[in-house]
């Protein structure tokens, strides 16, 4: 039996202040911290979100890349679910 693999590399950018990631828990995670996602790219896989970098961002991420993030699995599962329609919503757009 032949099993088919896909690696999906996380990618995390910094630009002129802005802060690019397509990891979609990160973006969520970071949502439920009150940092705003102020674009989504889905125009190609994996999808990319856009935050205000800061400072801020920069602890906030640093807590989730080594495993001491916390907080409110609720809110953290609804800003998932919010990640996603926003790449789908982005998705419809383009075929439009």
């Amino acid at each position: 039996r032949f099993c088919e693999i896909t690696i999906t590399i996380t990618i995390n950018h910094i630009t002129a202040g802005t802060f690019q990631t397509s990891d979609t828990a990160l973006a969520a995670w970071l949502h439920c911290q009150d940092f705003i996602v102020y674009s989504v790219d889905a125009s190609e896989f994996p999808s990319v979100f856009f935050f205000q970098n800061s400072q801020e961002l920069q602890k906030s991420l640093n807590l989730f890349e080594t495993g001491k993030a916390s907080g409110n699995i609720v809110q953290f599962f609804r800003s998932y679910k919010l990640m996603l329609s926003k790449i789908k919503e982005n998705n419809k757009e383009k075929v439009r």
